[in-house]
């Protein structure tokens, strides 16, 4: 698992980037204190942007902020591409909210969360991001609170878009200021506002507790006591819905925002209010919740399970094509091997198949040597000179004595060799030898004699 993570935030003047460690220093306490932030590479960097980039929150040039991002990145020393980037959301282009509901089992918590969304979140249907996270349950009492975080998917994906493009690797999407309560450590029925204002909207939020209990933006295109008066009634509205306890204080980040803040006190919305300690005290307090133990509210989450399945699954098929790879590249010769000798045995077979009908051929011609050689004594002598007065370039290939006839059946590579076997018949006493047949292919002569034993003798 990766010890470091990056938080970018994406302005109309700049991009923000934090790192920080996934793990807490060891102490005892709790809150802003204890992040385990870097120290080793600046804590907090900014890359400057042009005019126009990003406008009102909208990002208008997207290739132009993505070269931006890339251009600061390979000047870094270590591979920040390498870290899990998580994305922190304009505070205007997300929806928090805490509800008090019945307790509900575990497994129906989605289905149940999935139609209250859809119920109360304002944004078109299909183009709904959110997560939740509970924060008190009771079976015996009955009560399950809950806090839902909820953005546009359309809106998201503009964001993340140009990250990734720069090489960034996006994991997780969140709304910074939903988790400001456990970082300012406030008590369960303590009320505080957090303002802020910037990329033209005052951020307003007034916290229960831990608990963003009201949430609100405002465009400034007003003057200050606009702005004063609208913050009044709508903590006057709260007042009247919620009966809340006494605001404890005011926190304020950034000049325009403690302005605003000091004439809120004049107007005894709340005794006194302080500067926030750190620049973008929001950003510090997203990072204090990714380094924390349990569920991490992540509005990318199913967006990131999508993209780890599809990566198992290319992973999964590029194994697949290796060892199918690897299986031909064993199996070819095998095959190969197997084609040889079935090649080879058909060749033997056909081999075998001639010397079989040779031997058969041979064997033949031999019994009938044999059968004639055992007839009476002057026919015996006389086919025993036939078969060694016969030049060693005739091969007889078939020999039928019946009744004092004799059929000879042989190949000669010449025409003379023929007529010496005719010839040589008729020296040993065989009578007036006849050719019934002839036939020459290439230098093979095929002929048949047929003799009988000659009446002189």
């Amino acid at each position: 698992m990766n010890k470091e993570g990056l938080i970018v935030e994406i302005t109309d003047q700049e991009v923000r980037l934090l790192l920080f460690s996934f793990k807490r220093k060891p102490g005892n306490g709790q809150g802003l204190s204890d992040i385990a932030l870097n120290k080793n590479w600046v804590i907090y960097e900014r890359v400057q942007l042009d005019e126009g980039v990003v406008a009102q929150g909208l990002i208008q040039q997207p290739q132009v902020l993505s070269s931006a991002l890339r251009a600061f990145l390979t000047k870094q020393s270590r591979k920040l591409s390498k870290l899990p980037v998580f994305l922190a959301l304009p505070a205007q282009h997300g929806f928090i909210r805490h509800f008090s509901l019945p307790w509900i089992a575990p497994h129906l918590r989605a289905k149940t969360l999935w139609h209250l969304v859809e119920e109360e979140v304002p944004f078109p249907e299909g183009d709904k991001l959110y997560d939740y996270l509970t924060l008190d349950e009771s079976v015996q009492e009955n009560r399950w609170h809950v806090l839902i975080l909820a953005a546009r998917d359309s809106l998201a994906q503009a964001y993340v878009s140009p990250l990734v493009q720069a090489g960034l690797r996006v994991q997780g999407v969140g709304l910074p200021i939903a988790h400001l309560g456990h970082t300012l450590e406030l008590e369960p029925d303590e009320h505080l506002v957090y303002l802020n204002v910037e990329q033209g909207h005052i951020q307003f939020v007034m916290y229960h507790g831990k608990i963003p209990e009201i949430v609100r933006t405002l465009a400034v295109d007003t003057d200050l006591s606009d702005q004063v008066a609208f913050v009044r009634r709508v903590l006057l509205y709260y007042a009247l819905q919620q009966t809340p306890g006494r605001i404890r204080k005011i926190i304020a980040d950034g000049e325009e925002a403690r302005m605003l803040a000091a004439r809120l006190v004049e107007q005894e919305v709340a005794p006194l209010w302080e500067g926030a300690e750190k620049p973008y005290l929001t950003l510090f307090s997203y990072a204090e919740a990714l380094s924390a133990k349990g569920k991490r509210l992540n509005l990318w989450r199913e967006h990131e399970q999508a993209r780890r399945k599809l990566k198992r699954g290319r992973a999964v098929l590029a194994l697949g094509m290796i060892s199918l790879v690897l299986m031909s590249a064993a199996l070819i010769p095998l095959i190969r091997e197997k084609s040889g000798l079935a090649a080879e045995v058909q060749v033997l077979r056909v081999q075998g198949e001639r010397m079989r009908q040779e031997q058969e051929k041979q064997a033949s011609l031999t019994q009938a040597w044999q059968n004639v050689l055992f007839h009476p004594v002057p026919v015996g002598e006389s086919l025993k000179k036939v078969q060694t007065s016969i030049s060693p370039r005739v091969a007889l290939t078939d020999l039928e004595y019946k009744q004092g006839g004799l059929n000879l059946k042989g190949k000669a590579s010449a025409p003379g060799e023929v007529e010496a076997v005719m010839k040589g018949l008729k020296e040993i006493g065989w009578g007036q030898p006849i050719l019934t047949s002839y036939r020459q292919e290439g230098e093979i002569i095929e002929f048949d004699i047929s003799t009988s034993i000659s009446s002189k003798k």
